[in-house]
């Protein structure tokens, strides 16, 4: 392929010691984010890359069509280059079941989608398309990562993972950071409505961004994605045909989904475990979302220290200061009694937050042209087999033509479309059904 732009008409990048470069590029991310600095408005856009004789062309290009205060969803609000590695470099990471055919280069993007914005991370292969007609793009919906602006996947090599698992693979890969992760207000976690929106405007910032790259593009595309990803990818399934139908999109492949079946939460907030940081997640996210009071769901006195904690640490931590580690696994310690009595008893009469969250962001049946999976590992603890094959068993009874495919010894992390490096037990599987859906 002999595209218009190139690498070095953007930005320099020192190739010794790229990988290592770049890890220490995301964590001075993270830390900018941490004290309210790289926000939307900071980040690198056309007008601000790198001065270089090279690079005033391509920054001229996109100014044109980049535009920081754009409103229509899937418009571009900012672009930035992150750099770009060689298929040997790539190979060192490679694992069972990791296939990397190819290099690429990293590109992020601001965009705009209900009225808000949110962010996508974009994987560009640096072979010819394997299609005359150009590549395919992949979008990469990610599971939970918390409700925390530095949460957002595109801080940390997990974005960069998630689109590079189909951008070494000869695809154009993309991961989304939903609105409020990594952008301005609070994240809807596990609402429908914007992660599905966010989902298919990710999509169109995607196909924007290769136009301006000169990249081709054929039109057959796929979305897929993790627990919350799986979910926020049947919500863009369900809203395809009305929201964005000129997207060409394929094939929607949904790993171990939250189904949000009211049923399969209510049981269980009366007893301590690590299900009570997703819980924790839900009832702030929830009350913010439906802008409701959340005093009277919280035990007494602990409302503050509560958002504090989940407004300042991630699900996962290194350091050992994630949500698993600092939030209590005590149920009484989290939430009032009435809360929990009012999950026991299944009536949330009181609690209007919930009663309509898993009203409005149920999974439930809808008519679609796409090819529709739903991949389940074995061993999944966290989202078990029984629970994606009810969800597919009454999708079908409504309607929706779709399949679950389930992935002998595969856990909640490592059944498919993880990210780059890690093992996936059924990428095998899952790939030869997207390469299938997306082949000339």
């Amino acid at each position: 392929m002999s595209p218009s732009w190139s690498v070095a008409a953007v930005v320099s990048v020192n190739k010794a010691g790229a990988l290592f470069a770049f890890s220490l590029f995301v964590a001075s991310l993270t830390a900018a984010c941490q004290t309210g600095v790289g926000d939307a408005s900071q980040s690198t856009k056309p007008s601000e890359s790198p001065s270089s004789n090279e690079a005033g062309d391509v920054v001229a290009q996109f100014a044109e069509h980049v535009n920081l205060d754009c409103e229509t969803d899937g418009c571009l609000r900012s672009v930035t280059f992150l750099g770009a590695w060689g298929l040997t470099e790539l190979q060192a990471y490679e694992e069972n079941n990791q296939t990397i055919d190819n290099g690429y280069s990293v590109w992020q993007a601001y965009y705009a989608t209900q009225n808000r914005y949110a962010r996508v991370t974009v994987t560009v292969p640096d072979v010819e398309p394997r299609d005359p007609d150009g590549f395919s793009v992949v979008v990469n919906n990610p599971g939970t990562v918390g409700v925390a602006w530095h949460c957002a996947p595109g801080f940390s090599a997990y974005g960069t993972g998630l689109a590079g698992t189909f951008g070494a693979r000869g695809y154009v890969g993309a991961a989304v950071d939903y609105p409020g992760l990594g952008s301005d207000g609070v994240h809807p976690y596990l609402v429908k409505e914007s992660e599905g929106k966010a989902s298919l405007d990710g999509l169109r910032a995607t196909r924007h961004l290769m136009a301006l790259l000169d990249i081709p593009l054929k039109d057959k595309d796929a979305i897929v994605g993790l627990s919350q990803g799986g979910h926020a990818t049947l919500a863009a399934a369900e809203l395809h045909a009305t929201y964005a139908p000129e997207l060409p999109i394929m094939g929607f492949g949904a790993v171990a989904p939250s189904s949000l079946y009211r049923e399969q939460w209510t049981p269980y907030l009366q007893y301590e475990g690590p299900h009570m940081v997703f819980n924790a997640l839900v009832n702030y996210a929830w009350h913010q979302h439906y802008n409701i009071d959340d005093t009277d769901s919280w035990a007494e006195g602990k409302r503050d220290e509560m958002v504090a904690l989940l407004n300042n640490h991630c699900l996962f931590d290194m350091e050992g200061n994630g949500l698993y580690d600092v939030l209590p696994m005590v149920p009484t310690e989290i939430f009032s009694q009435e809360l929990i009595d009012a999950f026991t008893q299944d009536d949330l009469s009181e609690f209007p937050a919930f009663r309509q969250g898993f009203e409005d962001n149920r999974l439930v049946g809808f008519e679609s042209n796409a090819s529709l999976k739903v991949f389940q590992g074995t061993l999944d603890e966290l989202v078990p087999l029984s629970a994606s094959d009810q969800l597919v068993t009454d999708l079908q009874a409504a309607g929706t033509d779709i399949d679950l495919v389930v992935v002998e010894g595969g856990t909640h992390a490592d059944t498919c479309f993880g990210m780059l490096g890690y093992v996936q037990t059924g990428n095998p599987l899952c790939f030869a059904w997207l390469d299938d859906i997306l082949s000339p």
